[in-house]
Protein backbone atom coordinates (compact mmCIF):
# COMPACT_ATOMS: atom_id res chain seq x y z
CA UNK A 1 0.00 0.00 0.00
CA UNK A 2 2.93 2.34 0.89
CA UNK A 3 3.91 2.29 -2.68
CA UNK A 4 0.52 2.55 -4.04
CA UNK A 5 -0.08 5.75 -1.94
CA UNK A 6 3.72 7.17 -2.86
CA UNK A 7 3.18 6.71 -6.83
CA UNK A 8 0.00 8.74 -6.75
CA UNK A 9 1.46 10.88 -4.97
CA UNK A 10 3.97 11.93 -7.44
CA UNK A 11 1.35 11.65 -9.81
CA UNK A 12 -0.50 14.67 -8.05
CA UNK A 13 3.08 16.08 -7.05
CA UNK A 14 3.93 16.37 -10.61
CA UNK A 15 0.99 18.56 -11.64
CA UNK A 16 2.06 21.45 -10.19
CA UNK A 17 4.65 23.89 -12.10
CA UNK A 18 6.24 25.74 -8.75
CA UNK A 19 6.07 22.40 -6.56
CA UNK A 20 3.04 24.14 -4.43
CA UNK A 21 2.35 20.73 -3.27
CA UNK A 22 4.70 18.50 -2.00
CA UNK A 23 3.91 14.96 0.08
CA UNK A 24 5.92 13.04 2.56
CA UNK A 25 5.11 9.62 4.05
CA UNK A 26 5.11 9.28 7.21
CA UNK A 27 5.35 6.30 9.47
CA UNK A 28 3.29 6.79 12.37
CA UNK A 29 -0.22 8.20 12.07
CA UNK A 30 -0.26 10.69 14.71
CA UNK A 31 1.64 13.12 12.59
CA UNK A 32 -0.05 12.41 8.83
CA UNK A 33 -2.73 14.97 7.77
CA UNK A 34 -4.24 12.24 5.34
CA UNK A 35 -4.70 8.67 6.91
CA UNK A 36 -5.04 5.99 3.91
CA UNK A 37 -6.84 2.66 5.01
CA UNK A 38 -7.66 -0.76 3.57
CA UNK A 39 -11.75 -1.12 4.37
CA UNK A 40 -10.85 -5.08 3.51
CA UNK A 41 -7.63 -6.97 2.94
CA UNK A 42 -4.62 -5.49 1.34
CA UNK A 43 -4.66 -6.94 -2.37
CA UNK A 44 -1.32 -8.24 -3.21
CA UNK A 45 1.41 -6.11 -5.58
CA UNK A 46 1.04 -7.64 -9.40
CA UNK A 47 1.28 -6.03 -12.73
CA UNK A 48 -1.13 -3.52 -13.45
CA UNK A 49 -4.06 -4.80 -16.10
CA UNK A 50 -4.68 -1.70 -17.81
CA UNK A 51 -8.36 -3.16 -18.85
CA UNK A 52 -9.04 -3.23 -15.29
CA UNK A 53 -12.76 -3.60 -14.52
CA UNK A 54 -13.84 -0.43 -13.17
CA UNK A 55 -16.02 -2.06 -10.19
CA UNK A 56 -13.29 -3.74 -8.74
CA UNK A 57 -12.38 -1.18 -6.30
CA UNK A 58 -13.82 1.81 -4.99
CA UNK A 59 -12.68 4.40 -2.47
CA UNK A 60 -14.22 7.19 0.13
CA UNK A 61 -12.65 10.13 1.41
CA UNK A 62 -13.52 11.99 4.40
CA UNK A 63 -12.81 14.65 6.82
CA UNK A 64 -14.68 17.08 9.77
CA UNK A 65 -14.83 20.57 9.65
CA UNK A 66 -15.61 22.71 12.61
CA UNK A 67 -18.12 25.23 11.35
CA UNK A 68 -17.98 27.19 14.89
CA UNK A 69 -14.73 28.87 14.97
CA UNK A 70 -15.46 32.57 16.04
CA UNK A 71 -13.27 35.53 14.94
CA UNK A 72 -13.27 38.91 15.98
CA UNK A 73 -14.41 41.51 13.72
CA UNK A 74 -11.30 43.37 13.57
CA UNK A 75 -9.31 40.57 12.84
CA UNK A 76 -9.42 40.01 9.09
CA UNK A 77 -6.20 38.65 8.49
CA UNK A 78 -6.63 34.16 7.27
CA UNK A 79 -10.21 35.73 5.80
CA UNK A 80 -10.99 33.70 2.40
CA UNK A 81 -12.40 35.99 -0.40
CA UNK A 82 -15.68 36.48 1.19
CA UNK A 83 -14.36 37.93 4.15
CA UNK A 84 -15.21 35.30 6.19
CA UNK A 85 -12.68 32.70 8.42
CA UNK A 86 -11.98 29.79 6.75
CA UNK A 87 -13.60 26.77 7.82
CA UNK A 88 -11.24 24.33 9.91
CA UNK A 89 -11.25 20.88 9.68
CA UNK A 90 -11.08 18.73 12.74
CA UNK A 91 -8.71 15.73 12.39
CA UNK A 92 -6.68 14.73 9.56
CA UNK A 93 -8.46 13.99 6.43
CA UNK A 94 -9.43 10.06 6.10
CA UNK A 95 -8.98 7.64 2.67
CA UNK A 96 -10.61 4.31 2.77
CA UNK A 97 -9.70 1.86 0.16
CA UNK A 98 -11.67 -0.87 -0.44
CA UNK A 99 -11.59 -4.01 -2.55
CA UNK A 100 -14.71 -5.76 -4.37
CA UNK A 101 -15.01 -9.75 -4.42
CA UNK A 102 -15.30 -11.35 -7.53
CA UNK A 103 -12.45 -9.87 -9.50
CA UNK A 104 -8.65 -10.42 -10.51
CA UNK A 105 -5.93 -9.87 -8.73
CA UNK A 106 -4.66 -7.60 -11.98
CA UNK A 107 -8.31 -6.04 -12.26
CA UNK A 108 -7.98 -5.04 -8.55
CA UNK A 109 -4.49 -3.83 -8.43
CA UNK A 110 -5.31 -1.98 -11.52
CA UNK A 111 -8.38 -0.29 -10.23
CA UNK A 112 -6.68 0.44 -7.04
CA UNK A 113 -3.87 2.63 -8.66
CA UNK A 114 -6.99 4.68 -9.99
CA UNK A 115 -8.99 4.70 -7.41
CA UNK A 116 -6.48 5.97 -5.07
CA UNK A 117 -5.04 8.98 -7.59
CA UNK A 118 -8.48 9.65 -7.37
CA UNK A 119 -9.09 10.06 -3.54
CA UNK A 120 -5.58 11.49 -3.14
CA UNK A 121 -6.98 14.45 -5.73
CA UNK A 122 -10.08 14.62 -2.92
CA UNK A 123 -7.19 15.01 -0.41
CA UNK A 124 -5.84 18.14 -2.07
CA UNK A 125 -8.91 19.99 -2.18
CA UNK A 126 -10.84 18.66 -5.26
CA UNK A 127 -14.06 17.76 -3.37
CA UNK A 128 -16.00 17.71 -5.82
CA UNK A 129 -16.10 15.22 -9.09
CA UNK A 130 -15.34 15.73 -12.56
CA UNK A 131 -18.33 16.32 -15.64
CA UNK A 132 -16.24 15.07 -17.95
CA UNK A 133 -15.58 11.05 -17.63
CA UNK A 134 -12.37 11.40 -19.04
CA UNK A 135 -10.73 12.95 -15.96
CA UNK A 136 -9.55 11.10 -13.18
CA UNK A 137 -11.63 13.21 -10.67
CA UNK A 138 -14.56 11.74 -12.56
CA UNK A 139 -16.80 9.87 -9.75
CA UNK A 140 -15.70 6.37 -11.53
CA UNK A 141 -12.49 6.97 -12.89
CA UNK A 142 -10.94 5.39 -15.90
CA UNK A 143 -7.37 6.59 -15.41
CA UNK A 144 -4.78 6.68 -12.98
CA UNK A 145 -3.06 10.05 -14.28
CA UNK A 146 -4.33 13.42 -14.07
CA UNK A 147 -5.71 15.16 -17.13
CA UNK A 148 -5.32 18.87 -18.42
CA UNK A 149 -8.75 19.96 -16.89
CA UNK A 150 -7.84 18.31 -13.57
CA UNK A 151 -4.46 19.68 -13.51
CA UNK A 152 -5.63 22.99 -13.96
CA UNK A 153 -8.63 22.94 -11.30
CA UNK A 154 -5.62 21.32 -8.67
CA UNK A 155 -3.44 24.55 -9.59
CA UNK A 156 -6.51 27.24 -9.40
CA UNK A 157 -7.27 25.67 -5.53
CA UNK A 158 -4.16 26.13 -4.79
CA UNK A 159 -4.09 29.93 -6.09
CA UNK A 160 -7.08 30.50 -4.29
CA UNK A 161 -7.52 31.60 -0.88
CA UNK A 162 -9.00 28.78 1.13
CA UNK A 163 -12.14 28.20 2.39
CA UNK A 164 -11.57 25.13 4.85
CA UNK A 165 -8.02 24.97 6.74
CA UNK A 166 -6.12 22.15 7.86
CA UNK A 167 -6.82 21.28 11.81
CA UNK A 168 -4.46 23.27 13.44
CA UNK A 169 -1.03 21.28 14.79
Amino acid sequence: MRDLVGTSLQVWERQFLYGEFTATLVTDSASADVIVIWEDSIPPDVPPDTAGALGACDGLTQYVVDSTAAMSPSDTAGTNAGGQPPLTMTGPIRVQLRVRPGFSEAQVAACMQRVAAHELGHTLGILTHSPANTDLMWGIPTTSTPTNRDRNTAQVLYHTAPTIAPPPR
